[in-house]
């Protein structure tokens, strides 16, 4: 397991001083302060800064400007995903059986199947992006892909009852999904098989200050 960072930094100052090691104080050790907060079980705060910036549409080596707090929405493990009406959110996904994280980023709601007759009902965002990391370890093992297609940002299925990102780029069923290029800049899959969603995990991403 990672050790959390706020207990890493504590602990590092807690063996200096036991160490005697007096011309090291904890005045002199520069902790900046996290600009997210976030508990997820799946990525650690360094995705999500890194997500933050990928809202803000900053480079990576960019400081974020403003605090962001990650609400948890719903949380589902072996099935069942759920989603909000609220917004903006972050949907993150871990892939059963590997290493594989995928996400999704709405600045709107999500739609719902109330138009019988359609078979998908769409939402148009100019700002949507979806996201892969191979690695939940190293961050930078990650694909970012932005919306191409603004009238197809978002959908719902009617008839599967599943939602997407684009038509096809990123589905996400009740406990499969897939990714196949449709609406998005490139996919962030190297195949269009289905996986399996260990866990989902939907946050309502709040600005906490800052310029907006």
């Amino acid at each position: 397991r990672i050790i959390p960072e706020g207990l890493f930094e504590s602990t590092i100052i807690s063996l200096l001083r036991n160490c005697g090691e007096s011309e090291v104080e904890s005045r002199n050790i520069n902790i900046e302060p996290k600009k997210v907060n976030i508990e997820s079980s799946i990525i650690t705060y360094r995705h999500a800064e890194l997500i933050t910036k990928w809202i803000e549409k900053l480079e990576i080596t960019d400081e974020i400007t403003a605090s962001y707090e990650f609400k948890l929405l719903s949380r589902s493990q072996g099935g069942d995903v759920r989603f909000s009406s609220k917004f903006p959110t972050i949907t993150i996904i871990k892939v059963k059986g590997t290493d594989e994280i995928l996400g999704g980023y709405s600045p709107i709601a999500w739609p719902r199947g109330t138009i019988f007759y359609s078979v998908f009902t769409y939402r148009t965002s100019k700002d949507s992006f979806i996201f892969s990391f191979e690695d939940i370890i190293d961050i930078n093992s990650h694909i970012l892909s932005r919306v191409k297609n603004e009238q197809h940002a978002i959908a719902f299925h009617f008839f599967s009852h599943y939602f997407s990102f684009g038509i096809t780029d990123l589905s996400i069923g009740s406990s499969y999904g897939s990714c196949q290029m449709n609406d998005y800049e490139k996919p962030i899959r190297e195949t269009v098989d289905n996986f399996e969603i260990e866990i989902c995990e939907i946050f309502l991403i709040t600005k906490i200050n800052g310029n907006d």
